[in-house]
């Protein structure tokens, strides 16, 4: 019974441990968007003529999908959606051959987001792609903006770390906004592109050595207690 004993306070202090140690090293991730409004999900398709545009506001999400070729002058050339659908929370954009259109995800802050811990990661998860879809990354300060680019070749979450954006003050971000099938710096966008996204996160990690919540060390307190008093029981 004394071994059992041992071996059941020996697996408690290992398991307390094991909390109080994910807890030190746990991630807190911001849901920026997952797609989950409208429910269900709103379709759009664009009128014929090159600068065509369709608008749609939800919450924070500003959505502004601009056609800036359309070879053939067919309406609904460039089509999509937006919102809950069978397979979850979408945003997806269609073009058909010799047209193309951009689109803007931004997101606008009351209050401003704290994006200043260091190994912050901004990430953006692609369900599907088209070969070499350009993308632009801005986020802004209300004051200034920075901007990173680039393309989006397979299905992948797209990820930044934040500390990247320089010029602008991380720990009052007031805007983000994902500019999908354009470089904004070169102005590069991609004819016939399809692509969908599923969420938008922050994830900012705790730093490693943060102390434990009260609760794990009064449970690690404890455990001393408890093998006393089994011993005491045993002597009585």
């Amino acid at each position: 019974m004394n071994f059992l004993r041992s071996l059941s306070l020996r697996g408690a202090v290992v398991a307390v441990a094991a909390l109080a140690l994910s807890v030190a090293t746990a991630k807190a991730d911001i849901i920026i968007d997952d797609f989950s409004t409208p429910n269900p999900a709103a379709g759009y398709s664009l009128a014929a003529p090159v600068g065509s545009t369709f608008s749609r506001i939800d919450g924070n999400r500003t959505l502004t999908v601009t056609q800036t070729q359309n070879d053939f002058g067919l309406s609904g050339s460039t089509s999509g959606l937006i919102g809950t659908t069978l397979v979850g929370g979408r945003y997806v954009l269609n073009t058909s051959t010799g047209t193309t259109a951009h689109s803007s995800l931004l997101y606008s802050y009351g209050t401003a987001l704290n994006l200043s811990s260091g190994g912050t990661i901004l990430k953006f998860s692609f369900t599907s792609t088209d070969l070499n879809v350009p993308f632009s990354v801005i986020v802004g300060d209300g004051t200034n903006t920075s901007t990173q680019v680039g393309l989006v070749t397979v299905p992948t979450n797209l990820t930044f770390n934040v500390a990247g954006f320089s010029g602008v003050n991380l720990g009052a971000i007031s805007s983000i906004e994902l500019v999908l099938n354009r470089n904004v710096i070169s102005g590069a966008s991609t004819q016939s592109a399809d692509f969908s996204i599923s969420n938008v996160t922050i994830t900012t990690p705790t730093p490693v050595g943060v102390p434990a919540p009260a609760g794990v060390l009064l449970a690690l307190a404890a455990l001393p207690v408890l093998g006393l008093r089994r011993a005491l029981r045993k002597k009585a």
